[in-house]
């Protein structure tokens, strides 16, 4: 699963860092990329809810789909939230479609 941790800023430039990590604790080397994703805005540590938190509100709320990605993002807030959210993919017998759970709020949403 990889969880960007994305628009941190290193020498003044915005960045993202990749890591490939799995629930079990099992994380990957970081991987950095010199650009953040249209549609967000750096992202200011420390985020209030981990991964794991997230994945279960995700699964309280009835979303039961495969999780390939999750992605912590902070969106422009007249995009969403003025929260981050982590961004779920979610692949069922219907498709593929995307779960946001606001990191302050709690708040599981799909992103359409």
């Amino acid at each position: 699963m990889d969880i960007p941790l994305q628009g941190y800023r290193r020498r003044g430039a915005p960045f993202n860092i990749t890591v490939e990590a799995s629930l079990d604790g099992t994380v990957g080397e970081p991987q950095i990329r010199n650009s953040i994703w249209v549609g967000s805005t750096t992202l200011h540590p420390p985020v209030k809810m981990e991964p794991a938190a997230a994945d279960r509100l995700l699964k309280a709320a009835g979303y039961h789909g495969i999780n390939t990605y999750v992605t912590l993002r902070q969106p422009n807030a007249a995009a969403f939230t003025p929260n981050p959210l982590y961004i779920f993919d979610q692949i069922t017998p219907a498709g593929r479609g995307y779960v946001g759970i606001d990191t302050v709020t709690g708040e599981v949403a799909p992103i359409v």
